[in-house]
């Protein structure tokens, strides 16, 4: 821990201040970097929801392969797009707006 060189109710004498800001850097918080596309992707596809989401997806278009479903494969490739492309689209956007 540093030792306080100066305890005036004046602050710091210019000279004081120029050495600390030589010595120690600007009085700022680090910012942190920011998180690459692909990774808020990728956290996005963990969030539970999600998770249940594309399980649902998927067992909806094996019972369709497995002729079950009296939808065709295409019929529920355009609908699961449907459903997911926009919102992912927007969640990119968002987050790309705001991480700016």
């Amino acid at each position: 821990m540093a030792v306080l060189t100066e305890n005036r109710p004046a602050g710091l004498s210019a000279k004081e201040a120029a050495a600390r800001l030589a010595g120690d850097g600007p009085n700022a918080v680090a910012k942190p970097r920011p998180r690459r596309l692909l990774s808020r992707i990728g956290a996005q596809l963990t969030d539970p929801l999600v998770a249940l989401l594309l399980a649902a997806a998927v067992v909806t278009t094996l019972r369709t392969l497995l002729g079950t479903e009296p939808l065709s494969a295409s019929q529920v490739a355009v609908c699961a797009a449907v459903a997911v492309v926009p919102a992912l689209v927007l969640w990119i956007w968002r987050n790309v707006r705001w991480g700016r």
